[in-house]
């Protein structure tokens, strides 16, 4: 053979390797769905698996167990606070399962993000950084989105977090049925009415169900005026009440919304999991508004009689007596007084997206309204008690209190640290102007 020859032939064998090598990424990257079986793929420098050091993980190597990909984010905060129960999971069920948190971000992104947010739990699972296939088998809009993958490498499911429990777990694991619901792909319409006919409404409003099951964000239309909105009907009344009232009397605080109904089942939701998807199908609704450009009402009252109308509800402002936790001065002495300096403002609980900060909490040279209205929101969020400010205190303060108070809130550590400011936490009956919803009375 000639040598021309001999180089022809190693060129068409070239190109036919690449068109196999193409070929065989192609449909490692075409999406899979359930019932079909997931690829042998190998991942490079997967950290946290059985040993300090990176190594290659392969899905070869998993043969047998049954398999979870838990897609997460660091921006995502019920995925970081997930991450106890993943470990708990994996070491109730070691050595049958394996649970594997993907994230697109580079491994040393991720090491940064566990070391500056150190209260954050790094469970013991292998870590798959940099992701570029997963997010392609599976595409999501959302995280945490997990996919189930059976012993037998066969893609079971594409769920929501919240079916991840012990039961669903071992009912697979011994080959059982499991009816698990497929998590939603989000959509994100500007309208539900039909896109050839959308731009020809002037005027319209409707309420419909939230759709959760389908995905369903409705969003307002760049290229109308009008209102878009989403939630519980509690929600929704609160919203339309803040506008008319120009948030004059925040009704989104704490005990500030009244509902005097036979059943609140349906305006407040307390149940999660597979149970709160229901309630959520069954009790939020999305509501859109569309109005001509020159309308000169206000929308928010359309919205408001559209709602009693559908909900049957009467809504009023009411001053009402409320018990919340009032701040008092409890000596004329005066401890807060700054003695100037820098100023300083690390007076916060640490949360999972909250970076690294010192065991001490500091108000140096700020404004009393500062730590009151940071006072406030650790009392109506952590406490979940409405917050009232009685010292009349003006000016500027200096203020430290142990970070473990604010972090492990309880109204004990609280009152114990405004005490060496000779302050206190009383618990009063307050007046307070809210809003209260009322179910209409129908005749019969």
């Amino acid at each position: 053979m000639t040598n021309m020859k001999k180089y022809k032939l190693y060129q068409y064998l070239l190109f036919v390797l690449m068109a196999l090598q193409s070929a065989d990424a192609c449909a490692q990257t075409k999406a899979l769905v359930i019932g079909e079986i997931m690829p042998q793929i190998k991942f490079s420098r997967v950290f946290n698996y059985k040993t300090k050091q990176v190594v290659d993980l392969r899905m070869s190597d998993l043969k047998g167990k049954l398999v979870i990909l838990d897609f997460w984010g660091t921006f995502c905060i019920p995925c970081i606070e997930e991450f106890p129960k993943l470990d708990s999971l994996q070491k109730m069920f070691d050595g049958k399962i394996q649970i594997i948190p993907v994230n697109p971000q580079r491994r040393d992104s991720i090491a940064r993000f566990f070391k500056a947010h150190n209260q954050v739990f790094k469970p013991s699972l292998p870590f798959i950084t940099g992701d570029t296939i997963l997010g392609k088998l599976f595409p999501h809009t959302g995280v945490p989105f997990q996919v189930w993958i059976s012993k037998s490498g066969k893609v079971l499911n594409l769920a929501d977090s919240y079916n991840l429990t012990p039961k669903n777990i071992q009912a697979v694991l011994d080959d059982e049925v499991v009816s698990i619901r497929k998590a939603p792909k989000n959509v994100y319409p500007e309208t539900l009415f039909d896109e050839n006919w959308k731009d020809l409404i002037v005027f319209s409003s409707y309420i419909a169900r939230d759709g959760y099951d389908k995905g369903l964000h409705l969003i307002s239309p760049a290229n109308q005026s009008g209102y878009t909105d989403g939630g519980t009907i509690l929600y929704l009344y609160q919203r339309a009440y803040e506008e008319l009232t120009n948030h004059r009397y925040e009704f989104f605080r704490v005990g500030r919304t009244m509902l005097d109904v036979k059943d609140s089942s349906k305006y407040i939701q307390t149940k999660f999991g597979e149970e709160g998807v229901d309630w959520v199908e069954k009790n939020c609704y999305h509501y859109q508004l569309t109005l001509p450009e020159n309308y000169k009402g206000n929308k928010f009252e359309l919205m408001k009689q559209d709602m009693d109308r559908y909900f049957q509800i009467e809504a009023s402002i009411e001053p009402r007596k409320v018990k919340s936790l009032v701040l008092v001065r409890t000596s004329p002495r005066d401890k807060l007084k700054t003695e100037g300096g820098i100023e300083q403002n690390d007076f916060h609980r640490v949360d999972a997206r909250s970076p690294q900060t010192g065991k001490i909490r500091h108000l140096t040279n700020q404004d009393f309204s500062v730590f009151i209205n940071q006072l406030q929101h650790l009392v109506e969020n952590g406490l979940h008690v409405p917050f009232q400010d009685s010292t009349a205190y003006t000016g500027k303060i200096d203020l430290e209190v142990k970070g473990e108070v604010l972090d492990h809130l309880n109204l004990a550590g609280l009152k114990q640290a405004l005490g060496k400011y000779d302050m206190d936490l009383v618990e009063q009956d307050v007046l307070i102007h809210t809003l209260v919803l009322k179910e209409a009375i129908t005749p019969d």
